[in-house]
């Protein structure tokens, strides 16, 4: 035999009585599980180890061990919600232990367990509606203190002043979870707020704004702007409504207006009433960054049919630029693009300087002078723009002030 069919001969019987492959891909030396949030388990294996049907998770820690399961299917994936029983920390791993073949097992690299914040989970501003006559869930995150610890819960409005605070429940379990029903006499539909406490300490944290209707009795209400909104002056917002089901039958369309005091502005004429519209600060004219704005939404061919939103601030945006930024497609140099910007309430006459800066900062090429402060900009790069990675700056002429835009990608077709 030729010492290279040796060779070979030797590889093939290696190969032959390779170990089988299993390896535990996440949790991994980067992980952090966070108590009460469901995580991921991933595992890899070859065709010989995926033969086998069923696989045992178990979490180490030390000579302590905690079982994830039993016996679940081995297709390489499994979420699993970490107890808060188990002490945060690091240091912990994940055995993975194929049923049917001992010894076939794998662990994965030490990660961290750490509390989660004491935070509300649900409601959330997108969940549906609430209503009076029905029974929900609040979800909170228990922050990793124990379940003994005694809780209370009220609901509140974001609208009067002071705003007024319903109490819905005192003196219960830290379980993470309660089933509450909010129907007050005197409460009405609108966008409240969950305000959850530990008794022991007075720690509190509220949820985000859900919608409350009480049933049985006809509602028009402004879900969005709130009290607590401030709409940047250049920007687009976006305005929400809801009715109950009579009046939104008899209600085609509607107008919107923004008013301050005395001053109102024409929003919509007459708009769809499917619950939003879409609102372009920049082309209202005359408009100023103030206090107690609100919203009027009034239905059109249908008296008395009327909403206003709670009062709302306006007010000047950061001078930033918005457009290109990171996520954009490559710049090309042959191409005309826009940079966009934020006004920062200057007058449109403020003159800018439009440059090009390269990755580090090092190199700037004046692209545009005596640009008009109109939030907008048709750009060419100069021809010479090597590809590569860069930034645009805009400076103010009255007072130096400037922006950097996020680092773009520069191509050549």
């Amino acid at each position: 035999m030729t010492r290279s069919l040796l060779l070979a001969s030797v590889i093939l019987a290696v190969a032959a009585f390779a170990a089988p492959y299993l390896e535990v891909v996440v949790p991994n030396a980067e992980t952090v599980w966070i108590m009460d949030e469901v995580v991921e388990v991933e595992w890899d294996m070859d065709d010989e180890v995926y033969q086998y049907d069923l696989a045992k998770l178990t979490l180490i820690r030390g000579d302590k061990s905690w079982v994830i399961d039993e016996e679940t299917e081995n297709d390489g994936w499994f979420l699993w919600d970490v107890p808060t029983e188990i002490e945060a920390g690091e240091g912990y791993q994940v055995k993975i232990d194929i049923i049917g073949q001992t010894g076939l097992t794998a662990m994965s690299q030490k990660f961290k367990i750490s509390c989660g914040e004491f935070r509300v989970i649900e409601p959330s501003e997108f969940d549906p509606p609430w209503d009076t006559n029905t029974a929900s869930y609040v979800r909170w995150d228990r922050g990793c203190r124990p379940e003994t610890v005694k809780m209370n819960l009220y609901v509140l409005t974001e609208a009067g002043n002071p705003p007024k605070q319903w109490t819905v429940k005192e003196g219960f379990d830290n379980t993470g979870e309660l089933e509450v029903k909010v129907a007050f006499e005197d409460i009405v539909s609108g966008m409240y707020r969950f305000k959850l406490c530990f008794a022991d300490d007075g720690k509190c944290v509220e949820s985000e704004l859900f919608e409350l209707i009480k049933k049985d009795e006809p509602y028009f209400v402004i879900l969005y702007p709130t009290a607590s909104v401030v709409w940047p002056l250049d920007s687009f917002q976006f305005i929400k409504w809801a009715m109950d089901d009579d009046t939104m039958w008899d209600v085609y369309y509607v107008s919107i207006k923004l008013i301050h005091g005395t001053d109102e502005w024409m929003i919509a004429q007459d708009t769809e009433n499917d619950g939003e519209f879409i609102v372009e600060l920049p082309g209202i004219e005359t408009l100023k960054p103030a206090e107690d704005y609100q919203v009027k939404i009034e239905a059109v061919d249908v008296e008395n049919v009327v909403a206003v939103s709670q009062k709302f601030a306006i007010k000047c945006g950061v001078f930033h630029i918005e457009a290109p930024n990171a996520k954009d497609p490559p710049w090309d140099v042959s191409a005309v693009g826009i940079v966009r910007w934020d006004k920062a309430c200057k007058p449109a006459e403020a003159q800018l300087n439009l440059s090009l800066l390269d990755k580090d900062g090092a190199k700037e090429v004046l692209i545009k002078k005596g640009l008009e402060n109109s939030g907008i900009a048709h750009v060419k790069l100069p021809k010479d723009t090597a590809p590569g990675q860069y930034k645009f700056k805009l400076t103010f002429n009255v007072d130096g002030s400037h922006a950097e835009s996020d680092l773009i990608e520069v191509i050549k077709k």
